[in-house]
């Protein structure tokens, strides 16, 4: 079973071409006046009122159809207060309105008065409205714009994430997060560059991201959505940590994209070799299988162990990871601080 996932898993990474496009291509629906008018006067003034504390945490990227790149974005923003004070301010103006009601039943008690509706919270508190603007020196052109709910429920929330198809490139996200009734509303500008893949010369690597387990959905994701505590690639939605810090008994598993490899054209494969190991210092303490990759994408359990039986003592640790790519020659490595608590 645990072969059939990451199979899936592999082929959900390799097939975000096929839904780079369909993402473009969200329903027209009319925004409002208030959150344009924002958006548009923020990129002019390059100024933010940042309410909610947006920031920017990670930026992923995969190599997708036409040469878009697939760009993940894992965000915070404050919003479990906010939330407090609208569920407050309803129950307040439920409150006063069943005392309305209740002094007007008194007064006139054979009449046929209406009681209020029944105290109701939103199932959506905020909505995320985002326009992108592609970089170009000074110059900021308008690109592509998106909008969506940010999903609520009553578990902590430790990040948010969307994803987008680009063009390699410098851009500027002007984003806002409104509450639904557009009472308050908060404005960030986040900027990013997305590399073009094709014209690498060297082995490079994405923003190593280990996960804790993924689900698989019934379908590609096409519309544009903020996911809480997760991000989605193709069917594969992903529970990843934010901190790369673990408890010796965890097996995470690392996400890494390598970019700068060769294409066997003929074939259409990758011919990568991978070598892992987990340092302290210089000294290797734990060296992993050595690896063939057949694609610039690893997903690799990782067991904080330095014998079958022992695991690591708590402290700072290198996972330490090293690329030779057979068919170009080119070698690459990377370093990822880990810390065992």
């Amino acid at each position: 079973m645990k072969k059939y996932l990451l199979i899936s898993l592999l082929i959900a990474i390799s097939t975000i071409p096929l839904i780079a496009k369909e993402k473009e291509k969200q329903p027209q629906v009319k925004w409002p006046e208030i959150v344009e008018s924002e958006l548009e006067i923020m990129i002019k003034s390059n100024e933010v009122n940042n309410t909610y504390n947006f920031n920017s945490l990670k930026s992923l990227f995969f190599p997708a159809r036409e040469n878009k790149v697939y760009t993940v974005i894992l965000f915070t923003a404050e919003l479990e207060n906010d939330i407090s004070e609208i569920n407050k301010l309803i129950k307040q103006r439920y409150e006063k309105a069943m005392e309305s009601y209740k002094k007007e039943k008194e007064k006139n008690p054979e009449s046929e008065i209406p009681e209020p509706p029944p105290l109701t919270f939103p199932k959506e508190y905020h909505h995320f409205y985002m326009h992108i603007y592609k970089v170009s020196g000074e110059k900021k052109e308008f690109y592509l714009k998106y909008n969506a709910p940010i999903p609520y429920d009553k578990k902590e929330t430790k990040f948010y994430s969307f994803g987008v198809p680009l063009d390699p490139g410098k851009y500027v996200l002007a984003t806002e997060i409104i509450r639904t009734d557009y009472s308050k509303l908060g404005t960030s500008l986040v900027s990013i560059e997305i590399p073009s893949f094709s014209r690498l010369r060297d082995i490079t690597f994405s923003e190593p991201l280990f996960i804790r387990n993924f689900e698989q959905k019934v379908e590609v994701e096409t519309v544009f959505t903020i996911h809480k505590n997760s991000f989605q690639i193709g069917r594969i939605l992903f529970f990843p940590y934010i901190v790369n810090e673990f408890k010796p008994n965890e097996s995470p598993s690392l996400l890494l994209q390598i970019f700068g490899t060769a294409l066997d054209t003929l074939n259409k494969r990758y011919d990568i070799d991978c070598r892992l190991s987990i340092r302290k210092g210089k000294e290797v303490i734990t060296k992993f299988k050595r690896l063939s990759l057949d694609r610039p994408s690893l997903y690799q359990p990782i067991v904080f162990k330095k014998s079958k039986e022992e695991f690591l003592d708590p402290g700072e640790y290198s996972l330490f990871i090293e690329i030779w790519d057979r068919l170009s020659n080119r070698r690459g490595k990377i370093e990822i601080p880990i810390k065992i608590i």
